[in-house]
């Protein structure tokens, strides 16, 4: 048995084989241009997460710097101290000299 495919036959044939091949791409696109639009709505997400992080630590960082003074004493603070302990320490020594002076006498 012998089958004769005539002119409409082949006419038939391709457009049921370009149908087939725009629905496959369609869905390709789809699916493509979907996970597109996933990607995009992450990146999204976490570029605002990125941009609250970043303002949280932010304020952290300024409260830290506002709170230092509060806290710790500057080098310029801490050399004017010392300076007066020992020039108290140095009075203290010269009235110590001068009662033990006085009781060797």
């Amino acid at each position: 048995m012998r089958v004769i495919i005539s002119n409409m036959d082949y006419k038939i044939i391709l457009d049921v084989a370009l149908a087939s091949a725009l629905l496959l791409g369609g869905w390709v696109f789809k699916m493509v241009f979907g996970y597109m639009k996933e990607m995009r709505d992450q990146h999204t997400s976490l570029l605002e997460k990125t941009r609250n992080d970043y303002r949280e630590l932010h304020e952290n960082i300024t409260d830290l710097a506002l709170s230092i003074p509060e806290k710790y004493v500057s080098k310029d603070d801490f050399s004017n101290a010392m300076k007066s302990f020992g020039h108290r320490f140095d009075r203290l020594e010269e009235k110590l000299d001068a009662v033990l002076s006085d009781k060797n006498k």
